[in-house]
């Protein structure tokens, strides 16, 4: 006798969005949505190519019930007013695979109103409830930053990411691994920057997105003596010749740790970027810049330095930030000096360079102090 899969529920959320199982009746509006969204898809989906005409939508629709039948495949449709706005897919069901993977799509003039997460939060609860799974994956292509923050935003964390993974329309791509377990759900949510902070009337701090790399690669050409000095902790001293790779080191860590790294946008301008370390073992960070020449007042780093640390202590409750800085650059000593911070000590040899060794002066700022300053 086989096991009994429970059919795919009619999922009810506020606010007039409904997540609908499929019906042969639905072929027409589903292909209709996708059609809408196909080329914006392309880049994160891996999917054939969508039916012709009316009778292969309904021969693919019928094929998608019939796996549903199975038990090996889950499906829900996203209607919001009467409108198909987006589908969820959990799939890959049987004895032998240890993961079933969720996919997920939304029409794009429904993004940006936390719809997704809203839809994943109660099927993933169902697939590790009712549905009697142990654990539920999702494989997000590094550079899709919006499915990143939707996944975020239900409390998930990655795991790591596969290398050469997923295979999309464009090229293959390295994945980002989140996974959510009966054991650990639903997830504490934790404390995260929004993706666009405005620090002033000049200046706006961005969460750097792969969109991004042709301004950092111009930013970092122009200014590449000054790497060094403002991206010591780097641990290759020739990303400077390498400013994709630099780009891509900085948005994978950003995915995979706590460490964030934020653009300075100043005038609808990209003029550098801001790195909040992942705190260590000891609930100790550390922050780390890179602007172009002559910017430091102009594009008010204090400002965006402030926000970063505001964020560590008050949100990540790290008990320490430090900046370091070269020994002979008192125009990047200015900046902790006027933030409070309090010098600590000189280490001899402790950087590294094209040209050697060079000291390092080390200033840092404490939880209690940043309260009481």
């Amino acid at each position: 006798m086989g096991i009994s899969v429970p059919p795919t529920p009619e999922l009810t959320l506020a606010d007039g969005l409904t997540l609908m199982p499929p019906r042969l009746e639905d072929a027409a509006s589903y292909y209709a949505a996708l059609r809408r969204n196909d080329q914006r898809l392309r880049s994160w989906l891996p999917k054939p190519a969508l039916p012709s005409d009316g009778h292969e939508e309904q021969i693919e629709m019928t094929k998608l019930l019939s796996m549903m039948e199975t038990g090996y495949l889950h499906a829900w449709l996203m209607v919001k007013d009467g409108s198909i706005v987006g589908s969820i897919g959990l799939g890959g069901i049987s004895v032998e695979e240890a993961r079933p993977g969720i996919a997920y799509w939304i029409d794009v003039e429904h993004e940006g109103m936390g719809l997704m997460a809203r839809s994943l939060e109660p099927v993933v609860s169902w697939a590790l409830g009712p549905r009697g799974l142990a654990q539920v994956e999702f494989q997000v292509a590094t550079g899709n930053m919006r499915s990143h923050a939707v996944l975020r935003r239900l409390g998930l964390t990655p795991e790591g990411i596969r290398r050469s993974s997923l295979k999309l329309p464009d090229r293959v791509h390295d994945a980002v691994v989140y996974v959510a377990s009966k054991s650990h759900w639903p997830p504490e949510h934790q404390s995260q920057l929004d993706s666009a902070i405005k620090v002033d009337d000049e200046n706006l701090l961005r969460r750097l997105a792969p969109d991004d790399a042709p301004a950092v690669r111009a930013l970092a050409a122009h200014n590449t003596g000054r790497l060094l000095r403002w991206l010591h902790w780097m641990p290759n001293q020739k990303v400077a010749k390498n400013h994709d790779r630099l780009v891509t080191a900085l948005i994978e860590r950003s995915l995979v740790s706590r460490e964030v790294t934020y653009t300075v946008i100043h005038e609808g301008q990209l003029a550098g970027c801001v790195t909040l370390c992942e705190p260590d073992s000891d609930n100790a960070s550390e922050v780390s810049f890179l602007l172009s020449k002559n910017s430091n007042g102009k594009y008010g780093v204090v400002g965006c330095v402030n926000v970063m640390l505001d964020f560590a202590f008050s949100q990540l409750d790290v008990s320490r930030v430090q900046i370091r800085s070269l020994a002979t650059d008192q125009e990047h000593a200015s900046i902790p000096k006027a933030l409070g911070f309090q010098y600590e000590c000189s280490l001899k040899n402790a950087g590294r360079s094209i040209d050697g060794y060079v000291d390092l002066e080390i200033y840092s700022m404490t939880a209690t102090r940043w309260e009481n300053r």
